[in-house]
């Protein structure tokens, strides 16, 4: 577990909510991994038990085991992983919707641009087709070049931002400018 993000990083934060509960046999606590998520898991990695035993022993735990607290941890965890769910099955359902149309092929085809950004573009920008030029796609997501000359002086061009700060498109565009 690289994130603390997915399915099995969830599962075990319910399983664990403090080190405490990590002190059980290495049989039983790969058994506990194993369980803690529906994909398949490789055996090395369930069995890599040292990991998560070295950090249960640099951590403290500032609540009893009874705490109202710990129950209050699997309960968020709990929702968390329930949000995740939903996020996903919103996400498979946008990339369904979002396969007929050519703009989603063109799309992932550009480098860093995967399916989720893809849909998020194409729900954002809806019919693509109703721009007529570059511009207007620039002036509609927040980005445009500015540009300045005054009689033989000319300014650097550069991109400006404006409109929604909200907007997805912005902040994928000025990251993708940037790296």
């Amino acid at each position: 577990m690289s994130a603390p993000t997915g399915e099995q990083y969830w599962n075990l934060v319910m399983t664990f909510p403090c080190n405490s509960f990590v002190r059980v046999d290495d049989y039983a606590l790969s058994a506990i991994i194993r369980q803690s998520t529906s994909k398949r898991i490789a055996d090395k990695r369930v069995n890599d038990l040292d990991k998560l035993t070295e950090l249960a022993k640099q951590s403290y735990c500032a609540v009893k085991k009874t705490s109202p607290l710990m129950e209050e941890g699997r309960y968020y965890a709990k929702k968390l992983l329930r949000l995740s769910e939903q996020r996903q099955a919103v996400l498979d359902q946008m990339v369904g919707l979002a396969q007929p149309l050519p703009e989603y092929e063109i799309l992932l085809s550009i480098s860093g641009i995967a399916e989720t950004t893809a849909t998020s573009i194409i729900g954002e920008l809806g019919d693509i087709r109703r721009f007529q030029s570059a511009n207007q796609i620039n002036a509609f997501i927040g980005i445009d070049l500015r540009h300045y000359e005054s009689g033989n002086y000319l300014a650097q061009e550069h991109i400006t931002k404006h409109g929604n700060p909200y907007r997805m498109l912005e902040r994928f565009f000025s990251n993708a400018f940037t790296t």
